[in-house]
């Protein structure tokens, strides 16, 4: 080690610091000292390995992996010496990286596959900012290194009314390849003759990310010409913690970071930010705990081995209880106390918000049901449920741009129902006999005002066609879902998968409300949990205010119960239109019902944990 440290330092000291091989120079040469320090221990040697994987992570003619490669060993050597602020800056320098790494002209599967390959980087900047004493810059990594696909995505989107005003042909050209670079990749759609073949499709995709790269740099270079423009030095920068902070102007927003490092709540209110150290919660444990929960689920709702014995059952809806009661004590119960929420509200008292926002792993665990929920053991007073409503948010920036594009809710909305009880033969799905009866509800309950698309004109085109022109979109249909790579998921209509990119590809101005009564729909991938790769957060970025969606598969009996109570409170009761409707109710109408749900389902919490909503 010490002679490779050596060579290393020698080939380093005679290479050209702005050169791009020199940072991989650097970065061997760090990592060799690194090496030498865990050994022999010199602190000299350390600053010496960090000095050179600063210049590493800092050249900007390197390739991004390498820089993002250096400053990620850069931090983890500092935090392994509890070099703390040195910590800070070499992880957050890996944060500001990460955009570049997965460059947004590339594929968004090339993208994820990028973001794959460092998960936890932002987590562990988080919690060495906390060690440093810096918890705004901890909650600025967390907004940056976090669904990065989707900054990318609202980063395109945001900031060009500003400069529309003041300079109107950069922001409509701007618009123009946002555009392009918000399209779906092509898939495996089929041509107009049906007749799509491997080569065709291979071209097609050749023929669009050449298409793509060409607009990614068309688009930083227009950035660039923006950020010289007086006032608007900061176009699509990261956004600092002064204007995060607005997600909490109407309740508390309670982020939830998990590290090795360390575990806290990061509550932010309009007072201000409040740090609340979770002392039992640990990181082997939210691994050790979300394995079984996810195991439990998939086998309860049909994935898996075959066990359907009562042993079974029991045994794994003893697992999912134990894992509410786990969050309730070393997550929820804290944070609620923090907030002063210790008791459910008064009898009339209007019910407080908070809004969730897990990272990693505990991305995948239901917090709004957290609690110890049967009768006689605290059930009604000891759980989340009974004390607030709750909401979740992918980002604080995109629950800030929901919040500010409330709509105005203009004469002569109309409400989209789309249903396909069936799925692609081979999918081993069950039949939905519901779906069709819960679109003919709606159909009957918003009579005059609701295009109804029922089983062979349910399709992929028709959707995408019709969602614009509705602020209300209900699906009911089988929804696919794969963890390991969740941007496939989608819902499954009767031509194909209506999927997150071709939904995340949609800019709509007046859409208010998604309600997804379908499987699967609010929770991301196990490969990429910060990203939020769900349908939930694909409905929000397309535009909707709010979104209600699932964790699994819901019974149809149950969902029916639920639909007809959401929107019942929605439109104002029973004889309430879809002019009296209010979405903004969304989250409160949700709460209500899934609580009617559980005091007529508590031994068995399948049915009513499931329900999330995602917006203000």
């Amino acid at each position: 080690g010490a002679v490779d440290a050596g060579r290393g330092g020698a080939a380093v000291q005679g290479s050209d610091a702005g050169h791009p091989d020199s940072a991989k120079r650097q970065l061997g040469y760090g990592q060799a000292l690194i090496a030498r320090f865990a050994q022999t221990g010199p602190a000299e040697t350390l600053a010496e390995a960090i000095r050179n994987l600063r210049a590493a992570a800092g050249n900007t003619a390197a390739q991004a992996a390498v820089r993002l490669a250096a400053a990620a060993a850069w931090g983890a050597a500092a935090a392994q010496a509890q070099d703390w602020v040195r910590a800070a800056e070499g992880y957050a320098a890996a944060v500001h990286v990460l955009p570049l790494a997965a460059w947004h002209g590339l594929s968004r599967g090339d993208r994820e596959h990028q973001l794959a390959s460092w998960p936890g980087v932002a987590r562990d900047a988080a919690a060495c900012a906390l060690q440093a004493g810096h918890p705004e810059a901890a909650v600025e990594v967390l907004e940056q290194g976090r669904a990065v696909v989707w900054g990318q995505t609202l980063q395109t989107r945001a900031g060009l009314t500003g400069l529309a005003a003041s300079h109107p042909q950069l922001s409509s050209r701007l618009a123009e390849i946002r555009r392009i670079l918000d399209q779906a990749d092509p898939g495996n759609r089929v041509d107009a003759d049906g007749l799509a073949t491997v080569a065709g499709l291979q071209d097609a995709r050749r023929r669009s990310s050449e298409r793509r790269m060409r607009a990614a740099r068309e688009w930083d270079a227009l950035v660039e010409t923006a950020r010289a423009l007086p006032g608007f030095c900061d176009f699509g920068r990261p956004v600092p913690f002064t204007q995060l902070a607005e997600a909490a102007d109407t309740g508390p927003v309670v982020i939830i970071n998990v590290s090795r490092i360390r575990c806290d709540a990061l509550i932010i209110t309009r007072a201000g930010l409040r740090v609340l150290p979770l002392e039992t919660l640990m990181w082997d444990t939210v691994i050790e705990r979300g394995d079984a929960y996810l195991h439990a689920i998939q086998r309860l709702t049909g994935y898996g081995d075959g066990d359907r014995s009562d042993r079974a059952l029991v045994s794994r809806l003893e697992a999912i209880d134990t894992t509410l009661s786990w969050l309730w004590d070393t997550i929820a119960e804290p944070v609620l106390a923090v907030l002063g929420h210790t008791r459910p509200p008064d009898a009339g008292a209007p019910w407080p918000r908070v809004w969730w926002s897990a990272t990693g792993p505990l991305s995948m665990l239901p917090i709004h049901a957290a609690g110890h929920h049967a009768r006689g053991h605290g059930g009604g007073t000891r759980s989340v449920m009974d004390r607030v409503v709750s909401s979740y948010t992918p980002a604080l920036s995109a629950l800030i741009r929901a919040r500010r594009a409330r709509s105005s809710r203009p004469a002569g909305r109309r409400l989209l129902a789309m249903a396909r009880p069936t799925a692609p033969a081979g999918a081993g799905l069950p039949h939905l006999p519901g779906a069709l009866a819960e679109a003919a509800w709606l159909a009957a309950r918003f009579a005059g005002s609701c295009t109804r698309r029922d089983d062979d004109r349910a399709t992929v085109a028709e959707a995408l066609r019709l969602m614009p022109q509705h602020a209300i979109a209900h699906f009911t249909c089988h929804g696919s879902h794969d963890l390991a790579r969740p941007s496939q998921s989608g819902l499954l209509l009767h031509d194909g998968v209506l999927s997150i990119p071709d939904i995340a590809a949609l800019d709509l101005s007046q859409a208010e409300l998604a309600f997804l009564s379908a499987c699967q729909t609010a929770i991301g991938g196990v490969r990429l949990p910060d990203e939020s790769a769900h349908l939930s957060a694909a409905f929000q970025l397309a535009g909707y205010r709010h979104v209600i969606g699932t964790l699994w598969a819901v019974a149809d009996h149950g969902s029916a119960e639920v639909v007809a109570g959401i929107y019942h409170a929605l439109a104002g009761g029973p004889g309430g239109s879809l002019e009296t409707l209010d979405a903004d109710r969304a989250a409160v109408a949700l709460h209500h019902a899934v609580r009617d749900l559980r005091e007529r389902h508590r031994a068995f919490s399948l049915r009513w944990i499931p329900y999330v909503h995602i917006g203000p």
